[in-house]
């Protein structure tokens, strides 16, 4: 895949635009994409560096999404902000933007397994910024460490599984409350 926006977006939201009386929030579940790589990623919108994103509502997370074998070449260069408690849909926009690479967020069972993500210039942003996830499986996931930047900025996790991941800690955690690295 060449010159993506976000290479890789599972999203649930809160849109409903079908007119029905009483609407109901989809559901994903049971994802899994294999032997992506993405290259010449650009921005949607001058300046704007959008990570690629997993993310359901605190009601209805998104469940079971497997990445294995992927390789993403993004930009890099984005802005460092300040980390963003994100309870609305509107606000996760700005919370994904604190990411360099995934912003995973109200999920179940996420593995990213042989995972690499490489940047064209210095990104000064965490690779990965997860919050509010239960079972985040962190196997052979290799970011692109640059000096003095966190490589991951994880809060409410719960049941973390890191190993031969590089620039990270191998572990196995029952709950983190907060943890960068």
């Amino acid at each position: 895949m060449r010159g993506a926006n976000i290479p890789i977006s599972i999203v649930v939201g809160h849109r409903l635009l079908s007119g029905e009386p009483n609407p109901m929030v989809g559901a994903i579940r049971n994802v899994r994409i294999t032997n992506l790589t993405a290259t010449e990623c650009r921005p949607r919108q001058a300046g704007v560096i959008d990570p690629s994103i997993i993310a359901g509502l605190p009601e209805q997370p998104v469940e079971n999404i497997t990445l294995e074998h992927v390789r993403i070449v993004a930009k890099g260069g984005g802005t460092i902000g300040k980390p963003v408690e994100v309870e609305s849909t509107r606000a996760r926009r700005g919370a994904a933007a604190s990411s360099g690479g995934f912003f995973i967020q109200h999920a179940k069972g996420i593995n990213l397994k042989d995972v690499t993500l490489m940047y064209e210039r210095p990104e000064p942003r965490p690779s990965l910024v997860a919050n509010d996830v239960f079972d985040l499986q962190l196997d052979d996931f290799k970011p692109q460490k640059f000096s003095g930047t966190e490589v991951m900025r994880l809060s409410k996790i719960d049941k973390l599984f890191v190993r031969h991941s590089a620039a990270l800690t191998d572990r196995i955690s029952e709950h983190v409350d907060a943890l960068k690295e």
